[in-house]
C-alpha cells in the first residue's frame, strides 16, 4: 500500500474550508496531499505518472461506486437506488454534498438518515418482539463517534472528530517518540514494536472518558425529550432566536409567537440561518421573506406566529402569521444550496469514471440548528 495515494476519511473534508482548524489540524497526520484551492481542500494524489485533483464530494463517490459495485455483485442485479449513512453532526449542506456524491457515483438517494439509526436496523433491533424497550447505540467509528437511544430516536450526541483514528494517531505519536528514543533521529525506515493491552488504555484513557459525556448527555436529552423547550429570546442588531436545534429528532415542529418591537412597524423580515453561533453574520443564511401589512399599533401589541416545521428528509417549511389580521407568507428550503448543477454532475461523473484510488470510508444526520432574526421591514 502506498499512503500518499491512499485517500480515507473523505466525510472530513467535506463543505469545509481550506483554513478551518479542524482540517489544518488533520492534515498533520494525513499522508496524502491536500491543496488549496480558492478556498475549497482539494485532494491531489500521483498515480501511474498521472496527478489527479478531487474534491470531498469526488472522493465520496468512489467510495460509493465501490459499494454500488459490491452491492451489484452480491445480488445479481443492477443497484440504481440507496439510503446513505452521515456521521450526527452532519449539517444541511454536509448533508446535500453526501447526496452529491451518490448522484455522481450513479445512484439515486433515496434517503440521508443516521448511522446509529443504520446500525441498530442492521441489528435487526427493529424487529425484535416483546416488551417496549428504549437502546442506546454507541457507536465509536473510525473518525467519529455517535450516540442514539433508538429505534425512535429519542436523542442524539455525539462528535465529528472522536474515533478509532484518533486511538491510531495516539499510537503513531508514541511510537515516534520512541523510535527517536532509540535511534537519536526522526523515522525513514520502517518500525515495528509491541504494545500491551494496559499501555493501550494508559495512552487514551482520555478518549475513552471522552466517550462518556455524548452518553451521559444523550441519556438526559433523552429523559426529557418530550418536554423540550427552545430558547427564546426575541432581539435584535444580529443576535439570532434558536428555532430548532441540533440535538432533536426529525420530523420536527416548533411554533413561537413574538411581538413588533417598534410603533407602527409594517413590517417584519424573516431570515433564516444555520450555524452554531448566536451572531447572523456567522451562520449560513439559508433564505429570507418578509411579512407584511401588519396594521399600524404600539410597539409590543401585534403578535406574530412563526412555525418551523422540518420533515424526515430535513426539508424546512417556516410560516409567519399575523395573528390579528390572519396574513400569512412563507417559504420552503429544500437544502438546495450548495447542490451541484447537472453539468458539474456530468463532468465528475466522468472523471469518477476514469479514477482509481485505494480510499477507505466511514460514514447521523442531524436536523441543522436553524435560527431567525427578526428585522424592521423597509
Amino acid at each position: 500500500m502506498n499512503p500518499n495515494i491512499t485517500v480515507f476519511y473523505a466525510e472530513h473534508l467535506i463543505r469545509h474550508r481550506f483554513d478551518d482548524a479542524v482540517i489544518q489540524s488533520d492534515m498533520k497526520h494525513w499522508p496524502f496531499t491536500v491543496m488549496n484551492d480558492a478556498g475549497r481542500p482539494k485532494v491531489q494524489v500521483k498515480c501511474k505518472g498521472e496527478t489527479k485533483s478531487l474534491y470531498s464530494e469526488e472522493e465520496s463517490s468512489v467510495v460509493l461506486t465501490k459499494m454500488k459495485e459490491i452491492a451489484e455483485t452480491y445480488l445479481g442485479k443492477t443497484v440504481a437506488k440507496a439510503v446513505v449513512t452521515v456521521p450526527v453532526y452532519f449539517n444541511n449542506p454536509q448533508g446535500q454534498a453526501t447526496k452529491d456524491a451518490g448522484t455522481i457515483a450513479g445512484l439515486h438517494v433515496l434517503r440521508i438518515i443516521n448511522e446509529p439509526t443504520a446500525a441498530a436496523i442492521t441489528y435487526g433491533l427493529d424487529k425484535k418482539v416483546g416488551a417496549e424497550r428504549n437502546t442506546l447505540i454507541f457507536d465509536l467509528g473510525g473518525g467519529t463517534f455517535d450516540v442514539s437511544v433508538s429505534l425512535e430516536v429519542k436523542s442524539t450526541a455525539g462528535g465529528t472528530h472522536l474515533g478509532g483514528e484518533d486511538l491510531d494517531n495516539r499510537m503513531v505519536n508514541h511510537f515516534i517518540s520512541e523510535f527517536k528514543h532509540k535511534n537519536k533521529k526522526d523515522i525513514r525506515i520502517d518500525f515495528y514494536t509491541s504494545i500491551t493491552h494496559a499501555q493501550f488504555e494508559e495512552w487514551n484513557i482520555d478518549l475513552f472518558g471522552g466517550t462518556l459525556k455524548p452518553v451521559h448527555k444523550v441519556l438526559q436529552n433523552a429523559k426529557r425529550h418530550q418536554s423540550m423547550t427552545l430558547s427564546c429570546t426575541e432581539t435584535a442588531g444580529g443576535v439570532m432566536t434558536v428555532f430548532i436545534k441540533c440535538i432533536i429528532t426529525i420530523p420536527n415542529k416548533q411554533t413561537q409567537t413574538f411581538i413588533t418591537y417598534s410603533d407602527n412597524q409594517p413590517g417584519v423580515l424573516l431570515q433564516v440561518c444555520e450555524g452554531g453561533s448566536a451572531m447572523t453574520k456567522d451562520n449560513n443564511l439559508h433564505g429570507k421573506f418578509e411579512l407584511t401589512g401588519i396594521d399600524p399599533a404600539s410597539h409590543g401589541v401585534p403578535q406574530i406566529q412563526v412555525t418551523f416545521d422540518i420533515d424526515a428528509n430535513g426539508i424546512l417549511n417556516v410560516s409567519a402569521v399575523d395573528k390579528s389580521t390572519g396574513k400569512e407568507n412563507k417559504m420552503t428550503i429544500t437544502s438546495d444550496k450548495g447542490h451541484l448543477s447537472k453539468r458539474t454532475w456530468s463532468i465528475w461523473s466522468r472523471k469518477q469514471g476514469s479514477t482509481k484510488l485505494k480510499m477507505r470510508s466511514r460514514g447521523m444526520r442531524c436536523p441543522p440548528r436553524f435560527h431567525w432574526s427578526p428585522m424592521l421591514s423597509v
